[in-house]
């Protein structure tokens, strides 16, 4: 064997090594304290990067630090029912959106219009996917509807052109 040939297997050693301790190194530890819209923040890396289970931890979070934020709480059920969705996980997500669509029928009022929509629109795409329905797609990766984009600065939620979120997206204190 070469010198050239022994540094390059000593070389992918490595990294194959580095590799595989990142991949063990356990699940990702969420700071205490972070504010709504940190949360919110992460949450949508965490879904950017395609960590969806990451992300559904990251919005369980304003149910428990923030239960009287209705705009935040309201946002973060709804896309946790996405992420479902987008896991492929459907009768979940389902369950989800029902849950929502049921606090619409009691506290509508007080509630952000926008998840509503959308919810309405993911839940007969889900119902769909559940019964089997062809060209329904079960994993997606799609958005809800055309020219939508997740609030807050995520790809689910409505926003006007030039805007980054609704005006009843969750906004920073």
């Amino acid at each position: 064997m070469t010198r050239r040939t022994t540094i390059l297997l000593a070389g992918a050693a490595l990294a194959a090594s580095l590799l595989l301790s990142s991949c063990a190194s356990g699940p990702v530890q969420i700071p205490p304290g972070l504010s709504a819209v940190e949360i919110f923040q992460r949450a949508q890396d965490a879904s950017d990067r395609g960590d969806y289970s990451l992300a559904i931890r990251y919005y369980s979070l304003i149910a428990s630090d923030y239960p009287d934020d209705v705009n935040h709480l309201t946002w973060a059920s709804y896309e946790i029912a996405f992420l479902y969705h987008k896991m492929g996980k459907n009768s979940d997500a389902l369950v989800r959106i029902n849950e929502l669509l049921d606090k619409y029928t009691t506290e509508g009022d007080k509630l952000p219009p926008a998840p509503r929509v959308l919810a309405v629109k993911l839940k007969t795409r889900l119902v769909a996917a559940v019964q089997g329905a062809p060209g329904t797609p079960a994993a997606p990766g799609t958005s809800t509807a055309p020219g939508t984009s997740t609030a807050p600065g995520t790809s689910t939620t409505p926003s006007a052109p030039g805007t980054p979120t609704t005006p009843s997206a969750p906004s920073t204190p």
